[in-house]
């Protein structure tokens, strides 16, 4: 049953960290970058899209195509999360809820494990995001910021293509 919990808390951590890092990270970018980003905005407002992300850092480009190609801007740019406080009731929801409550009853004295299965996720996660794909994953979530701070839809997307 120790391993059921541990491969549990892995296969939990895979499907789930990653939304809950988006929720965290649109968070982290809002407060920290929002001003920034308005800034480059203010000042090349009659740019195509991509063009501002390529004066941001020559390198975004291509990152914007994958995530066009993969749909990951889109359920971003509908959402458009105009509620701050919705996105973080969303993550505390996912971390209590999934990563909490729900796996403390069905493991119960074997949530310990449980637990080490998503430490140990995060950290192989977080070791592959910097020392193997350095700062790639960083600018996905950036271009997801601008995409959703510009209301970019998919149908612009294409266009600039």
């Amino acid at each position: 049953m120790e391993y059921v919990a541990f491969v549990s808390g892995l296969a939990v951590s895979y499907f789930l960290a990653k939304r809950a890092g988006h929720y965290f990270l649109i968070l982290f970018y809002h407060f920290n970058y929002r001003n920034r980003y308005e800034e480059i905005f203010d000042l090349h407002q009659n740019e195509p899209f991509y063009e501002v992300i390529r004066l941001e850092n020559k390198y975004t480009i291509t990152y914007a195509d994958h995530l066009y190609r993969h749909q990951l801007v889109k359920p971003f740019a509908q959402e458009k999360f105009t509620s701050y406080w919705n996105s973080f009731t969303k993550l505390v929801t996912y971390l209590y809820v999934y990563y909490g409550l729900l796996p403390g009853l069905i493991f119960f004295k074997y949530y310990p494990y449980y637990l080490l299965g998503i430490v140990i996720y995060h950290i192989v996660f977080f070791a592959y995001s910097v020392l193997i794909k350095e700062h790639d994953v960083i600018y996905n979530y950036r271009i997801l910021y601008l995409a959703l701070v510009t209301d970019v839809t998919e149908n612009e997307l294409a266009k600039e293509k």
